[in-house]
């Protein structure tokens, strides 16, 4: 009972994460398309703060928005799970790759193929923008991995590594230009003199790919982290401080540095000292609870063998053994026990001597 139990709590928690995830993709579909449509009527009405959200920061170009929309749209589709979704799905994410390929090719041979300022114009002394209306390298790049990604999702799952890789640099990529924008280095959200990065362009990347790795919550590294072993759980407890300490160390670190309290030099090994105490402390922490857990286990499973050689020493017996509750029900018998009394396992059911 024990064991069965166990079992099917297992089963019903991975059966909420698989329904958890797969309502954050759609959620997460729905909002990068809403987020190209906000840009779009940035574009349309001329209302700045949709496009740039500051006056100094980059504008998201109109092209980019588009393809949000297009891959949003993809993502949702994905989520009906028929031959006729997957269809647009996979119409859809070909021409926002197609969009994104087009811009890469434009930023290595120097051309200019119209389709940057094909539905908006924009200034030539827009912020950070090394021609007017065209995307960043890094968002052109993204487009062409995400689009890539969305497009084979549909397809066998013999292309999941490569979808997972594809979507797994783009998210790194956006981190790396929202984290640009978090420290104020330019470095990290543009190339050069090229165009740079969006801060809502990295975002919606972010929610992106976050949505399409959550579509298989059975597949890849979603696998691991939706899994109710002992490393899904270690998985699951340390994602968050990965992922948040980090970042907050880095930027106070960084604030110091730039008030001048110490060289670039001490930042370097304070960074470096801080992430190992910080990293040491919340692994200790988790390592102490899953013991816990761990025990809990191992009761378990002695319990249930425990309840097995009991059941197997009154089989076999010769002797008439039995248990029963406080008030007299029978939960327990040996064959002696049914010899001795004449009736059998459906009686005792049926006259109520045996506890089900």
């Amino acid at each position: 009972p024990v064991n069965r139990s166990f079992a099917i709590s297992k089963t019903a928690k991975q059966s909420n994460f698989f329904l958890f995830f797969r309502s954050f993709a759609k959620s997460a579909g729905v909002l990068v398309a809403l987020i190209g449509y906000i840009v779009l009527l940035g574009w349309l009405f001329g209302i700045p703060i949709l496009k740039s959200i500051l006056p100094v920061w980059v504008t998201m170009k109109a092209n980019a928005a588009i393809c949000f929309i297009l891959c949003g749209s993809a993502l949702q589709q994905l989520c009906k799970t028929s031959r006729r979704s997957a269809r647009s799905a996979q119409v859809l994410a070909a021409i926002a790759l197609g969009i994104g390929f087009l811009t890469l090719i434009e930023y290595g041979f120097g051309i200019d193929l119209g389709i940057d300022q094909l539905l908006f114009k924009e200034s030539a002394t827009a912020v950070a923008t090394s021609a007017p209306g065209r995307m960043a390298v890094n968002t052109a790049l993204n487009f062409l991995l995400l689009g890539s990604a969305l497009f084979l999702t549909s397809k066998p799952r013999s292309f999941q590594p490569g979808i997972q890789a594809f979507t797994l640099i783009a998210f790194f990529i956006a981190l790396l230009g929202l984290l640009g924008y978090i420290y104020n280095i330019q470095e990290f959200y543009g190339f050069g003199s090229y165009t740079k990065m969006a801060v809502h362009t990295a975002i919606a990347f972010i929610l992106l790919c976050l949505g399409i790795l959550c579509l298989h919550p059975d597949r890849g590294i979603m696998s691991t982290l939706t899994s109710q072993d002992a490393g899904g759980m270690m998985f699951r407890r340390l994602l968050l401080p990965v992922f948040i300490l980090p970042p907050i160390l880095s930027g106070i670190i960084l604030i110091g540095y730039r008030a001048k309290f110490y060289n670039s030099d001490v930042g370097l090994a304070l960074s470096a000292l801080f992430s190992i105490l910080v990293f040491a402390i919340v692994t200790w922490i988790h390592a102490r609870a899953l013991g816990k857990i761990d025990a809990r286990w191992q009761h378990a499973e002695a319990q249930r063998q425990s309840e097995a050689r009991f059941r197997s020493l009154i089989t076999a017996t010769s002797q008439i053994v039995w248990t029963n509750t406080v008030d007299g029900r029978v939960i327990e018998d040996s064959p002696s026990w049914r010899a001795y009394t004449g009736q059998t396992f459906a009686q005792y059911q049926e006259f109520g001597w045996l506890s089900a």
